[in-house]
């Protein structure tokens, strides 16, 4: 029998059962697909200050605080400037790398963790048996503290979400302090392209309200001036909003709706886009230049002028793999250099309390990975010189370095699903793979073999990826596997030498 490729469509495929994702990449960890090749993503190392020596911890208790919000800006000299938000602090960090708390001062933090209240004289009237504790079971979480950054020219704007006035931290300054006037208690906070400071969810959940243009402190609506409010219909409270191009993207925790500046006297106009699209978590949306993207429980939404939603292939395994009561921890960021959505969240498995696992959409290529990294959130390159995250312990990292391997945490892998011959009722056997060149060294192979979609599989190997590989595997159905923590490996469009048995 000739040579027969092993060439499957690109990214993983975690939805349904095992066997329903056959002739497909079914699991992943720490890889991505581009240029026609699987390869491992970049390594990582502890971000240094300018002596070369590692930037100590954000805090010094993990057990109460932890990173939920970053924003990286150059402010009008083109300074570089990292500010981390925690739930209990504000820390800047200078291009030197020296951390200074900048929190105002009086600050009160609140919660790291989510969660449920349970207990007597909780929930509603008749949930649950009377007389009894009640549980969490069927009950919203409470949503873990965090912040809302926007920029106002190279000033950091800042509130704390639903708490507090809007902080204002200018560069060079000691801490951030309350900027004069705007309402309180927003829940998210923007400055739209017009100069216009605009929140939402002060008056009541479900109300925008926005300053005067290029006045931030004048919120008050007159003849001579732009400012403004409106509430908008619909249920549940608005959570975030965000610029996309030239419109206002407002997401709830059920629908979202679109903004644009229509001028005097109305100022803003506002209409409903859709409905059963609310973001899982203000964490979770992610802007880019041209669109933004979010979690809405098992379904992923687009916004670049149209509202649609996007297939997930992982939308089974992160509805089982998340844990719920934590929902609000996840955190989405972009990777442009290689067309990526990342959202790291904490799994059922993490020890750490904290987000432990990841999924990812290469919008380029339509195509989804998944794997494990210790991470609270992430920001791309732009200020920095290279991608940066956050651990659960507060150290900060630089990410996707090229040359550098991948040496702590789970080992980076790719897995095929179940691979077969016809309609997988001969047996089939592999005496040799042909790999190409770039997996020489770098990678190992296992084949796993499988007689019936639920029997014991039987592994061969692993194998050192040499060229051929002389192998000796037969089953009805085949798997392979690869792993490696080699810096830069990759796997290209391989070849076995398969003939088909008899069918006992």
């Amino acid at each position: 029998m000739p040579l027969a490729p092993i060439d499957l469509r690109p990214g993983v495929y975690k939805n349904g059962t095992a066997y329903s994702g056959k002739s497909r990449w079914a699991d992943s960890n720490l890889v991505r697909w581009k240029d026609g090749a699987i390869r491992v993503i970049g390594g990582w190392q502890r971000r240094e200050n300018t002596s070369g020596v590692n930037i100590a911890a954000l805090y010094a208790d993990p057990t109460t605080e932890a990173a939920r919000n970053v924003i990286t800006w150059k402010d009008n000299t083109s300074v570089r400037h990292i500010v981390i938000g925690t739930n209990s602090n504000l820390y800047h960090v200078s291009v030197a790398g020296v951390v200074t708390n900048v929190t105002p001062a009086g600050f009160v933090g609140g919660d790291k963790d989510s969660g449920f209240e349970d207990g007597f004289g909780i929930a509603a009237y008749g949930v649950q048996a009377y007389g009894t504790r009640r549980t969490a079971e069927g009950l919203a979480p409470t949503p873990v503290s965090s912040w809302g950054f926007t920029l106002w020219g190279e000033d950091l704007l800042a509130q704390f979400r639903s708490d507090g006035p809007v902080y204002i931290w200018q560069p060079n300054d000691v801490a951030a302090v309350a900027l004069t006037d705007p309402p309180q208690n927003f829940e998210d906070i923007l400055v739209t392209d017009e100069r216009i400071l605009m929140g939402v969810g002060s008056v009541d959940p479900r109300t925008i309200s926005w300053s005067d243009s290029e006045d931030r402190t004048d919120w008050t609506p007159a003849a001579d001036n732009q400012a403004g409010s409106i509430r908008l219909t619909g249920s549940g409270k608005l959570t975030v909003l965000t610029q996309v191009l030239n419109q206002v993207l407002v997401l709830g925790e059920n629908e979202a709706h679109v903004g644009r500046y229509i001028g005097p006297p109305y100022i803003y106009g506002f209409e409903r886009v859709g409905d059963i699209c609310g973001v899982m978590s203000a964490q979770c949306l992610v802007t880019t230049d041209k669109f933004a993207m979010w979690l809405c429980g098992r379904s992923v939404w687009m916004f670049d002028g149209t509202l649609r939603k996007i297939d997930s292939a992982v939308a089974d395994f992160l509805y089982t793999d998340l844990r719920f009561a934590e929902k609000s921890k996840t955190y989405g960021f972009s990777l442009r250099d290689w067309d990526e959505i990342w959202w790291v969240y904490q799994s059922n498995d993490s020890t750490t309390t904290e987000p432990d696992s990841y999924i990812c959409f290469d919008y380029a290529q339509n195509h989804w990975t998944k794997g494990k990294i210790n991470r609270t959130l992430g920001a791309d390159r732009g200020a920095t010189v290279n991608p940066i995250m956050i651990t659960p312990d507060g150290y900060i990292y630089n990410h996707e370095l090229a040359t550098t391997s991948i040496q702590d945490g789970p080992i980076p892998y790719v897995e095929t699903g179940p691979i077969e011959i016809g309609a997988g009722d001969t047996q089939t056997y592999i005496d040799y793979i042909y790999p190409d060149e770039l997996v020489q060294g770098d990678v190992t192979m296992t084949i796993k073999t499988q007689d019936m979609p639920n029997s014991a599989s039987m592994s061969s190997g692993p194998y050192s990826m040499a060229n051929p590989v002389p192998v000796r595997s037969r089953g009805r159905q085949l798997a392979l596997y690869f792993e490696g923590r080699a810096a830069g490996w990759m796997i290209g469009i391989m070849r076995a030498n398969i003939k088909p048995g008899g069918r006992r």
